[in-house]
C-alpha cells in the first residue's frame, strides 16, 4: 500500500487529503482520508468483460463510518483472474471429516451420560 506520491489537500483546509495506493494486482487507485486518517472514499478502476476500464466510487463512510471490509476488499483484490473451483474429492475429505467429528461428538456425549448416571444411583 506505500506509493512514494505525495497525499494531496482536497478543498482549502486540511479536512481530506487524497493519497494515491495500489492493491496486491498493481491497480491504482486514491484513498480520500479525513483529518482522522479514517478511509472516506475510495476512487478505483474495474475492468469489464469487454476489458473496457469503469470508474469505481467506493463511499466507504455511507455504508458504515470507516468501513474497513471494502478498502481491504479491494487491496487485497488480485489481477481479477478467476479462482478455480477446488477439486471434488476435496468436498468429500470434509465430508467425510465433518461426519467424523460428529461420531466423535455422539461417543463423548454417551461417555459423559453413562458417568453422570453411573455417579447418580452412586
Amino acid at each position: 500500500m506505500d506509493n512514494p506520491l505525495p497525499d494531496l489537500p482536497i478543498g482549502g483546509f486540511d479536512g481530506f487529503m487524497a493519497k494515491p495506493i495500489t492493491n496486491s494486482g498493481g491497480e491504482d487507485g486514491v484513498l480520500v482520508v479525513d483529518h482522522h486518517e479514517q478511509p472516506q472514499l475510495l476512487l478505483a478502476t474495474r475492468r469489464d468483460d469487454d476489458r473496457l476500464d469503469a470508474l469505481v466510487v467506493g463511499e466507504l463512510v455511507l455504508v458504515r463510518p470507516g468501513d474497513p471490509t471494502a478498502l481491504a476488499g479491494w487491496l487485497g483484490r488480485g489481477t481479477g483472474r478467476p479462482v478455480a473451483a477446488p477439486a471434488a474429492w476435496a468436498g468429500w475429505v470434509g465430508f467425510g471429516l465433518l461426519l467424523l467429528i460428529l461420531a466423535c461428538t455422539v461417543v463423548g456425549a454417551l461417555t459423559v451420560a453413562g458417568w453422570l448416571v453411573a455417579a447418580l444411583r452412586g
